[in-house]
């Protein structure tokens, strides 16, 4: 024997839409053996089918018309995953152990695993060792989706429901009172391990005894094959409530544990879905047939955060594998599917029922940890904590533009440095400087009246051949501006403009 141990190992046995699968396949020798390759396939799809017989007309051997019957296959397929890689090449191996790791992304909308009468939803890995001249060697191995359903992105769910039905018995051609049945549930949509609580009432103003009053959580799965579809239905939960006498009236509340998946979702699957109700019966006594209201539900993986209608969040279910050896479950036999009687425990951390993709419990709601600093850049020590970036030396965060004008530190430029040396003369508050009156200045150095404070204050233009005044423009006059390669006095308007 050469090869002794040949087996694909995952990671984990349960993965989420959007992960990377991984793990690695392993081939042990107890001798060298010339291989032509190793490759794996990892797939995920639909199946199901079922046989149905069907007559049909034929000719016997007389040229008679003759009815017989065949048997036909019904079935579905529907793929999420097909992904194939060559994880070695032609080589002889040698003695020893050899693993060859892979990784593979899951897709985000793939629906859980899943089985049922018919088939179901199954991925898995399939290996194979290429022996030239011989029997190749082959292994597969199951994983586990869950694509956890999120009660809080349908906040309709949180309506709550009441149906009301009634009915007449007829005694020796005399109608009775009527018997009313009347259900109310605080929601529609409910988390594995919540539990559902239900108010039943019965008014039965009939002279028909009510025996009992049960209710149950039913499955029902519907599987539609090209050119014909099948259902089948189960009862999943189940409580009794009592008896109702003729002419009397009772009303009970129960809860309804949720404790009884696997729940998968597979929203996703186009050719198998999957309803559940809450159906309530009222049995009379007698011949008559029973009183029955039915209300859809939605049953999820994590609950509403907000546990409203007065049903608080219960723990989220984890349904329990029953692992096969190596720690994956085992594929039901003759359909090539794993076993659901549950599911894996999740992820080391995982927490379906956090509010946000971020962890909650007092952690910064940011992307980037910390909590303090809102900038994506962490600040240094003393930084102005509004930006990325420490200030420079004399920052001055009260005004927008820094003043280096009086060498007081609070511009961002040692006074030697500023960038604009002042001129001998100090400037007044106006938004031009005022020269002295000999020089080429566009104002006249302190003209009588001069108020440089003063609102409004319109500034003189002086002609220097004639000392005449012209109004200067306002700062900011779309009409006209000076251009500096013309004499300061000179006004542009916009005729003029070059």
């Amino acid at each position: 024997m050469t090869i002794t141990e040949f087996y694909i190992r995952f990671d984990q046995p349960n993965f989420y839409p959007g992960q990377m699968i991984t793990g690695q396949v392993i081939v042990s020798l107890d001798k060298p053996k010339e291989i032509r390759g190793v490759e794996l396939k990892i797939k995920g799809r639909a199946k199901f089918k079922w046989t149905v017989s069907e007559d049909y007309t034929d000719t016997d051997n007389e040229g008679k018309s003759v009815t017989r019957s065949r048997t036909v296959t019904r079935e579905g397929k529907e793929s999420y995953l097909r992904n194939e890689m060559k994880l070695e090449g032609k080589k002889e191996l040698t003695i020893g152990v050899h693993t060859y790791p892979f990784a593979v992304m899951l897709p985000p909308n793939s629906p859980s695993t899943f089985s049922g009468k018919y088939g179901g939803i199954a991925y898995y890995g399939k290996a194979k060792v290429d022996v030239p001249l011989a029997t190749d060697k082959t292994v597969k191995n199951f994983f586990q989706v869950e694509n956890w359903f999120d009660l809080n992105h349908y906040p309709q769910l949180k309506n709550p429901a009441k149906k009301e039905k009634s009915k007449t018995f007829c005694c020796f051609c005399c109608a009775s009172g009527p018997l009313t049945l009347v259900v109310f549930v605080p929601k529609t949509g409910f988390a594995k391990m919540e539990s559902i609580p239900i108010t039943v009432e019965i008014d039965n103003a009939s002279n028909v005894k009510v025996d009992s009053v049960k209710a149950c959580l039913s499955r029902k799965i519907h599987w539609n094959a090209h050119g014909d579809s099948k259902e089948d239905t189960d009862k999943i939960k189940k409580i009794g409530f009592g008896d109702v006498p003729e002419n009397s009236s009772k009303t009970w509340s129960e809860n309804l544990a949720l404790d009884c998946g696997p729940f998968p979702n597979i929203k996703n699957c186009n050719i198998i879905t999957i309803d559940y109700k809450l159906e309530v019966e009222a049995d009379p006594s007698g011949a008559h047939t029973d009183l029955e209201v039915d209300i859809p539900l939605t049953i999820g993986d994590i609950p509403f955060h907000d546990g409203e209608n007065g049903t608080a969040p219960g723990p989220t279910c984890y349904p329990q594998a029953n692992p096969a050896p190596g720690g994956f479950a085992a594929p039901d036999a003759g359909m090539g599917f794993p076993s659901t009687a549950g599911m894996p425990n999740p992820a080391v951390g995982f927490n379906p029922a956090a509010p946000a993709p971020y962890p909650a419990g007092g952690m910064n709601p940011s992307p980037y940890p910390g909590g303090v600093n809102p900038s994506p850049y962490p600040s240094a020590p003393g930084a102005n904590p509004q930006g990325p970036y420490p200030p420079a030396p004399g920052y001055n965060p009260q005004a927008p533009y820094p003043s280096a004008l009086n060498g007081n530190g609070q511009g961002p430029y040692p006074p030697a440095q500023a960038p604009y040396a002042p001129p001998p003369a100090q400037y007044p508050s106006a938004p031009y400087p005022a020269g002295d009156a000999g020089a080429a200045q566009p104002y006249q150095n302190g003209p009588a009246g001069y108020n440089p404070a003063a609102t409004g204050y319109a500034p003189q233009l002086v002609d220097p051949a004639g000392g005449n005044s012209v109004m200067y423009p306002q700062v900011g006059d779309a009409q006209a501006f000076y251009d500096p390669n013309t004499s300061a006095d000179t006004p542009l308007l916009p005729s003029a403009r070059k």
